[in-house]
């Protein structure tokens, strides 16, 4: 299932309906409902929080200007962008 690319939403899929004996088309139906419900939360500018997984948030990244190599500035403008930070259980799983 692993290999150099990593794991897909297809190997989510497989692994878990292996793991729980449930057909693979409910599986994706509850983990395309779950990431949508996650996306619902951040497009409203809530903070997802898996305890012990981690959150998932979408703060803004303030206007700032910049130099452009040509020799003059520009404004970029305030962007919101989506930041996770990893909870404690899923540090200390990764570090083993």
């Amino acid at each position: 299932m692993v290999e150099e690319y990593g794991v897909y939403k297809g190997d989510v899929i497989e692994a878990v309906a292996k793991r729980t004996g449930k057909p693979k088309s409910e599986v994706k139906e509850v983990l395309e409902s779950i990431l949508d419900e996650m996306l619902f939360q951040l497009e409203a500018g809530q903070k997802v929080c898996l305890t012990g997984f981690g959150t998932f948030d979408t703060p803004y990244r303030k206007e700032r200007i910049v130099s452009h190599p040509m020799g003059y500035t520009m404004v970029v403008p305030r962007t919101r962008r989506v930041r996770f930070r990893a909870g404690d259980w899923l540090k200390a799983r990764v570090k083993r």
